[in-house]
């Protein structure tokens, strides 16, 4: 037996062994075992050890587990490959929270291609020149697959049809059917389609606003486990959209959202503390917060970092410190503070960016 057969063998033993332990649910063994293929260039043993970590989901998992499977796929793993489309095109549908929550709608050009490049055949897909199709060609291709796809209970496919019928069609003739679509998905158990049809109610996207029945959609997808509509609801709580206020609640749906994961919310949970009304004032804490969701690519947690560490200069830990905050903002697409950017010296930049390269390297190894 040559080297490479036996290397394929062992590999082979390795992934059916990988497949028990997942199958008993022991992920952080199956991990074990994978990890030392996961630089090769076998795709299957990387594909499993992908789905090891979404499984275990500890701290960190999530974001191994993408880069895994972005792997998988560049190394021609036929599901890996679906799964990085779909997980693109459920991105690009779920709002992210920023100053402005309106969907940017210059977007669906994008969603509209990448969804004709999940659902449809292949033989059609070469016929089709997608740099030169506008949004209106892309709808008349991709409508029948979508609705194809929808009718055999195909969320993501449903989710996509209630996007393109309210934000492409303007909610015109199709408000009431995108609603359908998605609480038909709501009743399959996706929590993401709640957080759609709530930001829909909430912005008033094809259809009035509707903060009661925003709110009641964003408890259904907390009910479902979705982190988004967790926050949703803390939020809602917090300011009366659509409910009496009751702080106290929020809060602890806010904190419940940040341990989870969410970018947004150790952001508003610092907030609140910082107003000194609900929550102790705690100046460590409020950075520690702060500092999590600049971690988790919050581009407002960098700037209300960079704001408060400005303030309180005290606080600092790092020469030039609020100023490399402000960078890492920038970076993560929020402006707000690129007016303290662009007053820094010329002289003292080199500063700024080692600090910043600092902050970087310690929230990566602090929170991730």
């Amino acid at each position: 037996m040559n080297q490479s057969t036996a290397t394929k063998s062992t590999e082979q033993t390795v992934h059916q062994l990988a497949g028990q332990l997942i199958e008993v649910r022991d992920y952080t063994a199956a991990i074990e075992l994978l990890a030392p293929y996961e630089n090769g260039d076998n795709p299957h043993l990387i594909f499993s050890l992908n789905y090891a970590y979404a499984m275990r989901r500890q701290p960190g998992d999530r974001r191994k587990s993408r880069a895994l499977l972005e792997r998988a796929a560049s190394l021609g793993h036929a599901k890996a490959e679906l799964m990085v489309k779909r997980n693109n095109l459920v991105r690009r549908l779920v709002i992210k929270p920023t100053r402005s929550t309106t969907l940017d709608i210059s977007n669906n050009i994008v969603i509209l291609k990448e969804a004709i490049e999940t659902y449809l055949p292949e033989e059609i897909l070469k016929c089709i020149d997608l740099l030169k199709i506008d949004s209106d060609t892309l709808c008349q291709y991709l409508l029948p697959a979508l609705q194809a796809r929808a009718q055999k209970r195909d969320v993501t496919a449903s989710r996509i049809l209630a996007h393109i019928y309210i934000h492409v069609y303007g909610g015109v003739d199709h408000y009431d059917e995108a609603v359908a679509l998605l609480n038909e998905s709501i009743d399959a158990g996706c929590s993401a389609s709640a957080y759609t049809l709530g930001q829909i109610y909430r912005q008033g996207l094809g259809g009035p606003v509707n903060l009661q029945l925003a709110f009641e959609a964003f408890e259904l997808g907390m009910a479902l486990g979705n982190q988004e509509c967790r926050f949703q609801v803390g939020n809602a709580l917090l300011n009366g959209r659509g409910v009496a206020k009751d702080i106290p609640r929020a809060i602890q749906l806010l904190q419940e959202a940040s341990d989870r994961g969410h970018a947004y919310a150790p952001s508003m949970v610092a907030r609140i503390m910082m107003k000194g009304e609900h929550a102790a004032y705690d100046e460590a804490k409020i950075i520690e917060l702060l500092k999590l969701s600049a971690s988790r690519y919050c581009g407002l947690g960098a700037s209300f970092l960079a704001a408060f560490l400005s303030k309180n200069p005290h606080c600092c830990t790092h020469e030039f410190e609020s100023a490399a905050y402000a960078m890492l903002a920038h970076e993560l697409g929020e402006s707000a503070q690129d007016r303290r950017i662009e007053a820094l010296k010329a002289e003292d930049l080199p500063k700024v960016c080692a600090t910043f390269k600092a902050i970087k390297a310690e929230l990566n190894q602090k929170h991730n």
